[in-house]
């Protein structure tokens, strides 16, 4: 029931006895925050520019690759 609390898949298994998995589950990070968090994370990235212009005092700018992510959240 604890697990279900916390947002952990009914198929979820938690190895151990009844203390360690207590345990197992108090200390997690929620499924479903985690999820969000991950979601969030992918949409700030997704709005970093595919280019980025990088200047030193010495050189011209340099054009450097940044990061493509989609922001399409993966299914759940």
């Amino acid at each position: 029931m604890a697990a279900t609390i916390q947002g952990f898949p009914k198929e979820w298994k938690i190895a151990g006895k009844k203390t360690s998995a207590y345990k197992q589950v108090g200390n997690a990070f929620p499924p479903p925050v985690a999820a969000a968090v991950g979601v969030a994370i992918q949409q700030a990235l997704a709005m970093v520019p595919q280019t980025s212009t990088v200047t030193d005092e010495d050189e011209d700018a340099t054009q450097i690759p940044a990061f493509n992510v989609s922001a399409e959240p993966h299914a759940a």
